[in-house]
């Protein structure tokens, strides 16, 4: 009878603890409090993370595109040195120095090889750098590689460049004298790159003004129209003399003088 009534109790007590065990869990499930502090600590993490990756790619992409326009202009002006006894330590030099200095001051990026062909004619050059991340050095993303290669090789066909250059107003002083000095390095790259040759590369030059003066010398030539009277931007051609009107009066201005 005794074993009887502790097994009976034995039995209460298991299912009491049983009915408390199935009560926590059913409260447990049923409770939604905190839910939302873990629902955004998730998405706080894939927006953390796709904000990491937007910035970082956009830097990376910048730093690219930079990059590539350095080492093309590097390339071109060392190919200069094509077929000279030095132009394995001057070409490279010139490259260096090119790529330093259209590159960005806080830009890394070095030129890591490049190699004169004067054989075929031909220069190779490859630049690049290891660029630290901003954000997704956060997720254990410390660097994005960035490499960028460029080649120019000498052809045998023939070359028209035409330069629009600003001699306006706004370029006086030591802009139009940097004008001058960069105008006159693009043509002795292209010349020099051809031979020199003027049947093979021939260069136009096209004024950025207002107006042009031709000079007393051509003040007869075949090309100039003394007759025309085509009107642009409030301005006249009549016999040999531009017209302006301006607040209500003419302004006469030779175009056939020296100065």
């Amino acid at each position: 009878m005794g074993r009887e009534m502790a097994g009976q109790a034995g039995a209460a007590m298991v299912r009491r603890e049983l009915g408390r065990v199935g009560s926590f869990s059913s409260r447990f499930s049923s409770d939604e409090r905190g839910v939302t502090a873990v629902i955004f600590g998730i998405i706080f993490s894939v927006l953390l993370l796709s904000m990491g990756l937007a910035i970082d790619y956009t830097l990376a992409v910048t730093e690219k595109l930079d990059e590539q326009a350095a080492l093309d202009a590097a390339t071109l002006a060392a190919a200069k040195q094509l077929g000279q006894a030095d132009q394995d330590t001057k070409g490279k030099a010139v490259a260096e120095a090119f790529f330093k200095e259209n590159l960005d001051k806080t830009s890394s990026a070095t030129i890591k090889s490049i190699y004169f062909d004067a054989e075929n004619s031909k220069v190779d050059a490859q630049a690049g750098m290891s660029m630290t991340t901003k954000i997704l050095k956060l997720f254990g993303h410390k660097e994005i590689d960035i490499g960028v290669a460029a080649s120019v090789a000498q052809g045998d066909g023939t070359v028209e460049v035409a330069m629009v250059l600003d001699n306006s107003g706004s370029m006086s002083g030591s802009y139009i004298a940097d004008l001058k000095v960069a105008a006159q390095d693009l043509a002795d790259i292209v010349l020099d790159g051809n031979g020199g040759s003027a049947d093979k590369v021939r260069i136009g030059l096209v004024p950025f003004a207002a107006s042009v003066n031709v000079g007393a010398a051509n003040a007869a030539a075949s090309w100039i129209d003394r007759s025309g009277h085509g009107i642009k931007r409030h301005c006249c051609f009549i016999g040999g003399t531009w017209c302006a009107v301006a607040r209500g009066y003419w302004r006469y201005h030779s175009l056939f003088t020296d100065t």
